[in-house]
């Protein structure tokens, strides 16, 4: 009987230590299934609510607004320019790192209109002269031609708190050829470019 018992108690113990490793490979495994879904579900649902893509996106402003130019050749209509990720009332107030790029209205009633100007040192809203518009490419160029600005006393910018704006150009030569006369004007408004819909939180619609 002493005997029977003695071979029973290892048996019992390889049993039990069998019973217990499932036990514990049960939480383990659990714990490992859950993991990854724990981890997809934060990366399809909360997770994303702070991706900065999303909030970039989110965060993302247009220019849109009317060009009307007089020159060498007249240049009128609509254009739409996206710029920094920045909602408009940051930009409009504290600029990008410390300047405010003008939008540049690309193609417009089939001639191109580039603007590489960035107002800078840009302290908020207000009037800036040619003193403060600095070239970051080709300056101004309308139709092929480029005008300069240096000595330019009738290029003006308005910046308005929303980041809207105006640029008055009044007489600007170029090295032939009439002078070119008009306005750019634009509004700063959210943007979703870039936004991608499978991105939001499962919680929001």
């Amino acid at each position: 009987m002493r005997t029977m018992r003695s071979l029973a108690l290892p048996l019992c113990a390889t049993v039990l230590a069998a019973c217990g490793g499932g036990g514990s490979t049960g939480p383990v495994t659990g714990a490992g299934a859950g993991g990854p879904r724990g981890t997809a579900d934060a990366a399809a649902g909360g997770g994303v609510a702070n991706a900065s893509p999303n909030s970039a996106a989110s965060g993302a402003t247009s220019l849109s607004g009317t060009v009307n130019l007089s020159g060498p050749v007249s240049v009128s209509g609509p254009f739409t320019s996206t710029t920094a990720p920045l909602p408009c009332a940051t930009l409009g107030q504290a600029g990008s790192s410390g300047r405010f790029p003008l939008p540049s209205p690309g193609d417009v009633g089939g001639q191109q209109v580039q603007i590489s100007l960035t107002v800078s040192p840009y302290t908020g809203p207000g009037a800036y002269g040619p003193d403060h518009l600095r070239s970051t490419g080709a300056g101004l160029t309308v139709a092929g031609r480029r005008y300069s600005l240096d000595g330019a006393s009738t290029v003006s910018v308005s910046i308005e708190p929303d980041a809207s704006g105006r640029l008055q150009l009044s007489g600007l030569g170029t090295a032939s050829g009439p002078p070119l006369s008009g306005t750019v004007t634009w509004t700063c408004r959210a943007s979703q470019v870039g936004s991608q819909p499978s991105a939001q939180p499962s919680g929001q619609p």
